[in-house]
C-alpha cells in the first residue's frame, strides 16, 4: 500500500518545516506543490504586487528537504487551490500511489496518527474505502486555546479522481463523491480522537492578514469575513465552541518560536516576514 502525501505552500514558512519533518519519515512519498494562486495575484481583474514564488524562507526549507527521490517540489500559479491540489493528486497517480494524504502546511501529524493511519490502509481497498475524514485539534490566537475540526484528508487514488474543491474529491469511474459517502460507507472517520495538531489560527497579525487575504479571494465565502481579529484574540463564528488545552503538542512543536508565548506576543510580536 503505497501512500502518497503532498503540501500546497505559498508564503509558509511558519509552520513549514515541523509539517514536513512530522511526515516524511511516515509517507512513501512527499510532492510539495509551492506557488500564489491566479486568483490572488490579481484584484478586481488587475494585477497587485503579490510574487508567484514566495519570498519569505518557504522555498529555504523546502530546499533542505528536496532529493527528487522522496521528496520532490513543483511550483505551479493555477487560478486557485483545488487546482493545486489536484497537481499533487496527479503526481500520485503518476508515480501509482494508492492513497493520497492531503497535508496542510501548519498541520502536524503524531506518530501514533500516521500508525493508525497505515494500519487502517491494509484493509481500505478491500473494504471499499475512498476517503477517510480526520479528527484534529485546531489552534487558535495561541497554543492553550482549540475547537474541534474535522477534515476529510486521505484519498483513494484512482485514474479520475477529481478535486472538485478544496477538501473535496470524486471519483467519476467508480461513480463516487462525497454527497453519498457516508450512506454507502465509502467514506469513513479514520479515528474518533484527533489524530493530528492544526495551527492555522496560531499567526502574527501580518500573516493572518495575508490568510484572509486569501481565503477571501480565491471563493469568496462570506464566512470566511466571520473570522477578525479583536485585541488580542482572533475570533471565529460564534457557534464554534473554544476550548482550553491541558493536553501535551507534539515534542517537534515544544521548540516552535511561539510555543509558552501569549496570543498577545503572537499577534503583535516581531514577524520575520
Amino acid at each position: 500500500m503505497k501512500l502518497i502525501a503532498g503540501i500546497i505552500v505559498y508564503n509558509d514558512d511558519c509552520y513549514l518545516e515541523q509539517a514536513i519533518l512530522a511526515c516524511k519519515d511516515n509517507v512513501d512519498e512527499l510532492i510539495i506543490v509551492e506557488g500564489a494562486f491566479q486568483c490572488t495575484l490579481h484584484t478586481n481583474g488587475k494585477r497587485n504586487d503579490k510574487t508567484e514564488r514566495s519570498n519569505d524562507k518557504t522555498l529555504e526549507i523546502i530546499n533542505k528537504y528536496v532529493d527528487n527521490k522522496k521528496i520532490f517540489l513543483k511550483q505551479i500559479n493555477l487560478q486557485e487551490h483545488k487546482n493545486h491540489y489536484q497537481v499533487a493528486l496527479d503526481f500520485a497517480k503518476e508515480r501509482k500511489g494508492n492513497y493520497f494524504m492531503m497535508i496542510d502546511s501548519d498541520e502536524i501529524w503524531t506518530k501514533q496518527g500516521f500508525d493508525l493511519l497505515k494500519s487502517k490502509l491494509k484493509m481500505a481497498d478491500k473494504q471499499g474505502i475512498f476517503e477517510y475524514r480526520v479528527r484534529a485539534y485546531c489552534f487558535i490566537s495561541d497554543f492553550n486555546h482549540y475547537y474541534n475540526g474535522e477534515y476529510p484528508r486521505i484519498f483513494k487514488v484512482t485514474p479520475k479522481a477529481e478535486f472538485l474543491f478544496d477538501n473535496e474529491v470524486a471519483w467519476s469511474d467508480f461513480n463516487k463523491h462525497q454527497d453519498m459517502g457516508k450512506v454507502q460507507g465509502h467514506i469513513q472517520l479514520l479515528s474518533n480522537q484527533p489524530l493530528f495538531y492544526h495551527y492555522s489560527y496560531v499567526r502574527s497579525k501580518y500573516r493572518w492578514q495575508l490568510k484572509q487575504d486569501c481565503l477571501i479571494e480565491k471563493d469568496g465565502n462570506p464566512i470566511n469575513n466571520q473570522y477578525k481579529l479583536e485585541g488580542d484574540k482572533y475570533i471565529i463564528p460564534s457557534d464554534i465552541p473554544i476550548y482550553e488545552f491541558n493536553g501535551q503538542h507534539p515534542k517537534i512543536m515544544q521548540s516552535h518560536k511561539f510555543y509558552g508565548k501569549t496570543a498577545n506576543e503572537i499577534i503583535y510580536g516581531k514577524d520575520d516576514a
